[in-house]
C-alpha cells in the first residue's frame, strides 16, 4: 500500500492523480493522469497529459548519483 498523494497550493482540474505522488506548490494540472509514485516540482504546468509513474521512489543518495554523473532524477520539474 501507497501513502495518499501530496499536492502542495497546486491548481488542479480534470485530473486522476494516483497514489504516493507529490506535487509541488504553483503546480497546474488541466486534463492530466498522474501515475503512482509520480514527483511534480513547482511551478510546472501539465494540459492534455499523461504521465507514467514509477516502480521506486529515488533516495537522496541516488539523487546525489544522478547530479554526479548528469542524470535527471525520476518525475517532473
Amino acid at each position: 500500500n501507497l501513502p495518499a498523494s501530496r499536492v502542495m497550493a497546486a491548481s488542479v482540474d480534470h485530473c486522476l492523480i494516483a497514489d504516493g505522488c507529490t506535487v509541488g506548490p504553483g503546480t497546474e494540472l488541466r486534463e492530466a493522469v498522474i501515475g503512482v509514485r509520480s514527483q511534480v516540482g513547482a511551478n510546472v504546468k501539465l494540459k492534455q497529459t499523461i504521465m507514467i509513474g514509477a516502480d521506486t521512489y529515488e533516495s537522496p543518495e541516488q539523487r546525489a548519483d544522478n547530479q554526479r554523473q548528469g542524470l535527471p532524477n525520476l518525475g517532473i520539474g
